[in-house]
């Protein structure tokens, strides 16, 4: 195989990619990691096209790039100034109104300089929009989830024009459709299209409910206490007439009778119930699973606080009543790094934060668990 042949893909194997670029599921462009280097094919010849062709291999700068690299030329605009929308075929972006001056010929004497398209267009397995097509901000959303290094891709199936491939971002357990499911962005395919014979997904094709954040408005003002959270840009707030609640009406023990530990899917991001004092549960999300500890690492919504516990203390949500409580505690960010001349640090002290009083306003809303909303401490009380 020439030292640049693009990779043949066979379902049922799996392959380590970079992932060149994403609009949504449905559009995403890998490229074998085996292509450690790929930027002697970008330099350019010496000079600019000045016939541009179509289907024609060329050198050009890409915008949504930044940089020289490879492209096809797919439409010439016959204009006043000529310009052409040129598909990036290492990457698997489009660029139009190239201009002609940023079109370059392949530098021939350079070794596969010539070579087919890197770039493979692929469709995650069994993720499929919530509505009737995916978010606006869904492109934003998955880039969270991407690190800069390889993933490890499985293929499933192919179908005339993609892949169809579960991708394990680099350190996840889970693949990406799971990831997107389990934060809400997207749902699961109907069954009837899961092809189970070359599917590696590590747990159950299901649903998982999610809790609901307190709705807000621009404007709100809350009078409460922080009550978890590390950092300014990341802490936790509860109304006072919430967080000073009794431990009975936190208590969701009700809905865990006669509940299996075993009905859990132990993913990260699945609601759980989770034993805090005997008999007494409080409502939860896994953030980590250890496998051979058998425990896990939770987030209590209605707190804002981390916790570890034994698998054996967990229970399952199946009740609509028990998730369908907005969640008690409001993520949040301050836009002050003092409040009255105190460093806002003080106020995450453990000794501390319990002791005072914040009336806030909300300024910017956010968007759970990905971005807190954003507030204005107005003023401190004791």
């Amino acid at each position: 195989m020439a030292m640049l042949e693009p990779v043949e893909y066979h379902i049922g194997h799996e392959y380590r990619v970079v992932i060149t670029h994403f609009t949504n599921p449905k559009n995403i462009y890998v490229r074998s990691a085996i292509y450690k280097d790929i930027r002697a094919i970008e330099t350019p010849g010496r000079d600019a096209v000045h016939t541009p062709v179509n289907n024609q291999r060329i050198i050009y700068k890409s915008k949504t790039l930044g940089k020289l690299v490879r492209g096809r030329i797919c439409r010439i605009r016959e204009e006043e100034n000529p310009t052409c929308d040129i598909f990036a075929i290492d990457y698997g972006c489009m660029d139009t109104g190239v201009k002609i001056k940023n079109i370059h010929p392949l530098n021939l004497k350079i070794p596969d300089s010539n070579c087919p398209g890197l770039a493979v267009h692929c469709q995650l397995h069994i993720c499929e929009p919530k509505g009737d097509d995916f978010e606006p901000d869904i492109q934003e959303k998955m880039n969270l989830f991407f690190a800069d290094g390889p993933a490890m891709m499985h293929v499933v199936n192919k179908t005339k024009d993609a892949l169809v491939v579960e991708i394990m971002p680099l350190g996840s357990v889970y693949d990406l459709s799971h990831l997107l499911v389990l934060y809400d962005l997207t749902v699961f395919s109907k069954p009837r299209k899961v092809n189970q014979t070359y599917s590696s997904t590590k747990s159950k094709v299901t649903l998982v409910l999610n809790y609901k954040p307190k709705k807000l408005c621009v404007g709100d003002i809350l009078l409460g206490k922080v009550v978890g959270g590390d950092s300014i840009n990341n802490f936790y707030f509860s109304e006072i007439s919430e967080s000073d609640q009794s431990k009975e009406n936190i208590d969701v023990s009700a809905y865990c009778k006669d509940k299996s530990t075993d009905h859990l899917n132990m993913v990260i991001g699945e609601p759980c119930a989770v034993e805090i004092n005997r008999n007494c549960f409080e409502r939860a999300i896994i953030k980590a699973v250890n496998d051979k500890e058998h425990t896990a690492t939770l987030f209590l919504v209605d707190k804002g606080t981390n916790i570890e516990s034994k698998f054996s203390c967990l229970k399952p949500v199946l009740d609509k009543e028990y998730y369908d409580v907005p969640m008690r505690a409001i993520h949040c960010l301050s836009i002050e790094e003092e409040v009255n001349g105190v460093p806002f640090k003080y106020f995450l002290s453990d000794s501390i934060k319990s002791q005072f009083k914040l009336t806030v306003v909300i300024r910017k809303l956010g968007d759970f668990p990905l971005k807190p909303n954003k507030i204005k401490i107005l003023w401190v009380e004791k």
